[in-house]
C-alpha cells in the first residue's frame, strides 16, 4: 500500500523501492542536524525551495494518505504541507497553518467550483509535530489527523479522482512545500520522513506510523 517514502535524511530519495525519486526544487534549502530524527529537511525562512514528487505515482488511484513529521517556525498561513493536482481549481492540499480566509489546519479538495475542506485549530509551532491526511473518495470522506488524532472528518466528497488529476499522469504535480499555484505557498519548516499511501489509513494505523 506504501507508494513513495522519503526520510530526508541527506537526499531525496524514494525509501519504498518503487522508484518514485524525489527533487528538491531550488538552492535554499539545507539537511540540518536536529536532536528529535538526526539530520532533516530545512527550508528556511524565505526559502522558495519545495519537494517535487513525480506525478505519474498517483496514476490511477482511488484514495491517498499524504503524511509526514513537520516542525514550523512560523505560525504564517498559506503555507502549504502538500499540493497535488494539474491547476490550482483541481487540486487536494493541506495547508497546516490554514490560508487567507481559512485559519486552522486545512485539508481541501477542489474541483472548480466544488470544494472540500476539513479544517481544526491551527498546528501548534516550534516543534514536531506528525500530519497526516487521508482522501478516500470510494467512501466520500476527507480527514486530517493530528499526531495520531483524528482532528477533523468532512463527509459526502462526490468527486472521481479523475476529475482533478490527469490520469495519463503527464500533467500532475505533487509538491510538498509549495502550492502548484504560481510561486506561492511555501514552507518555512523542517521536514522529516514523509509518505504516500494508496489506501485509507485507519486511526490505528495513523497511531502506528506516528
Amino acid at each position: 500500500s506504501l507508494i513513495a517514502r522519503y526520510i530526508l535524511d541527506g537526499d531525496s530519495k524514494d525509501w519504498s523501492r518503487n522508484n518514485w525519486q524525489a527533487t528538491i526544487q531550488g538552492e535554499d534549502f539545507a539537511f540540518v542536524e536536529d536532536e528529535q530524527f538526526g539530520k532533516v529537511l530545512s527550508f528556511p525562512e524565505g526559502s522558495q525551495s519545495y519537494l517535487s514528487i513525480p506525478g505519474y505515482s498517483v496514476i490511477g488511484e482511488e484514495s491517498l494518505s499524504i503524511c509526514g513529521w513537520i516542525y514550523l517556525r512560523s505560525d504564517q498561513p498559506e503555507q502549504h504541507f502538500f499540493d497535488l493536482g494539474t491547476e490550482g481549481q483541481s487540486h487536494f492540499r493541506a495547508a497546516p497553518m490554514g490560508i487567507i480566509g481559512q485559519i486552522g489546519y486545512l485539508g481541501q479538495i477542489q474541483h472548480e467550483d466544488d470544494q472540500f475542506i476539513a479544517s481544526a485549530a491551527t498546528v501548534p509551532a516550534y516543534r514536531w509535530n506528525h500530519l497526516a491526511v487521508v482522501m478516500n473518495l470510494p467512501a466520500q470522506t476527507l480527514s486530517i489527523y493530528l499526531n495520531g488524532q483524528l482532528m477533523k472528518e468532512t463527509g459526502e466528497v462526490a468527486l472521481e479522482f479523475s476529475d482533478f488529476m490527469d490520469p495519463s499522469g503527464d500533467n500532475n504535480q505533487l509538491f510538498i512545500g509549495k502550492s502548484i499555484v504560481g510561486n506561492t505557498g511555501h514552507l518555512n519548516a523542517k521536514l522529516h520522513d514523509l509518505r504516500v499511501y494508496r489506501i485509507p489509513l485507519s486511526a490505528s494505523q495513523v497511531l502506528r506510523i506516528h
